[in-house]
């Protein structure tokens, strides 16, 4: 948030969901940074509160360093939501088409990152068109289909 430019810093907010060992100097930085009115963190919440969160939001970001396969990816797909994908989580190539759902950037790169949110503020109304794409891929990701490919695997197990 910093990194941006005064303009687009008003026209963008941050909502970070969760706790971790960093939490008190994540919040020393934010407010070091004169960031705190753009930036909230929300916390720890409930797994059954979480929905809220995405039905809020306008694009869904995980700035991960390292995730086998982050599932919150998906769970931003079931709600329509554009994605900025770490490339450092495992799930990003299944969860985001570039430039039709959203991106992935390196989390290293925080202009890589910077330059993405004011891509998504400069192309507003391509919003809907994102998150449609996003749901439409969320089909992918059911109970019904992980059963089928289950079954398909192990057949192609026993089938040697």
């Amino acid at each position: 948030m910093s990194s941006l430019p005064e303009d687009y810093r008003q026209r963008c907010m941050i909502w970070i969901i969760g706790d971790g060992e960093f939490r008190d100097t994540l919040e020393q930085l934010v407010r070091s940074q004169g960031v705190a009115d753009r930036i909230i963190l929300h916390g720890w919440k409930p797994y059954g509160q979480l929905p809220d969160f995405y039905r809020a939001a306008d694009v869904f970001v995980l700035p991960t360093l390292h995730d086998y396969r982050a599932l919150v990816g998906f769970e931003a797909l079931q709600f329509g939501l554009p994605l900025l994908q770490s490339k450092l989580d495992g799930a990003a190539s299944e969860v985001v088409l570039e430039g039709r759902n959203g991106f992935t950037f390196d989390p290293y790169d925080v202009g890589a990152l910077g330059e993405h949110i004011k891509w998504f503020i400069n192309h507003r109304a391509l919003l809907p068109a994102f998150s449609r794409c996003s749901r439409g891929l969320s089909t992918r990701y059911t109970v019904h289909n992980a059963a089928d490919n289950l079954v398909a695997a192990a057949q192609e197990a026993l089938d040697g």
